[in-house]
């Protein structure tokens, strides 16, 4: 009885309305849908405040029967999610303000951004680096509060991270976030392509802050350029870029006073 009134509630989001454990929310709008779930703006009918809600399917199918391996491995992840952002409590990283778990779905309630991705800042020029520098220090203390509580993001790129009304970055999406440990190491293969560390597309093991700190330095260049430095590295040309790291730099970038580039180096 109450998987059919969960299942009643979803079909009456599709019309507007989320019935959820925290009340009934009008649907605004759809932000997004990943491999198990959607995301959709929401606004609470008791309070008028506005969510991100993520809606996760608990059970995941494959053909007509339950596939029990991917269901309990997306299960982990929705529950390390959660706990990673009751963790975290930064103002440049989505908050997140509720979550429940009924019978058939999982529902994670962030705080709503009003502003945009910062893809849609950059544009195809890029931005000023006096810009560059306000971003790049915001999303550089995001990333390093996560380091601090032993928290790798996996996922950095230019579409997780949104701008608000008052220019501030935020940091979303930990659904492919994990804790890690100096003395062990990861070896999930993660992200997305263009943004990757070497030693993941080798398919190396990893700690997890340095890849992290590989997104970031791709991000850092976007920002500045409004292109990707090493383009598709699942291109054999452009792989073999990424492994040397060789990078073309735009004209327009400066690095310092002796205007010379720096060459490539990791910090590991």
């Amino acid at each position: 009885m109450v998987s059919k009134r969960i299942a009643l509630s979803l079909k009456s989001a599709s019309r507007g309305i989320l019935r959820t454990p925290l009340g009934e929310f009008s649907v605004i709008k759809s932000l997004g849908e990943g491999s198990y779930g959607k995301v959709k703006l929401v606004m609470s009918l008791a309070t008028g405040e506005k969510y991100a809600v993520k809606i996760i399917q608990r059970q995941i199918r494959r053909g007509a029967a339950y596939d029990v391996k991917r269901t309990k491995s997306m299960e982990k992840r929705v529950v390390r999610e959660a706990n990673m952002a009751r963790l975290l409590t930064h103002p440049n990283i989505v908050a997140l303000k509720n979550f429940r778990v009924t019978e058939t779905h999982y529902y994670l309630f962030y705080e709503y951004v009003d502003g945009c991705q910062l893809a849609e800042k950059i544009g195809k020029r890029g931005i000023s680096e006096e810009k560059v520098k306000q971003y790049f220090h915001q999303i550089v203390a995001a990333l390093s509060y996560c380091h601090s509580y032993n928290i790798t993001h996996r996922d950095i790129k230019i579409e997780n991270i949104l701008v608000d009304k008052r220019d501030n970055i935020k940091l979303i999406d930990f659904g492919l976030a994990n804790f890690y440990n100096r003395n062990a190491v990861l070896k999930t293969a993660c992200g997305s392509l263009p943004y990757t560390a070497p030693e993941i597309l080798r398919g190396e093991p990893y700690v997890g802050p340095e890849v992290d700190i590989w997104s970031l330095g791709v991000v850092l260049f976007v920002m500045v350029s409004g292109y990707l430095p090493f383009g598709d590295p699942s291109k054999p040309k452009n792989l073999e870029r990424v492994m040397t790291g060789k990078v073309k730099y735009p004209s327009n970038i400066s690095f310092g006073k002796d205007k010379k580039a720096v060459p490539p180096q990791r910090y590991d």
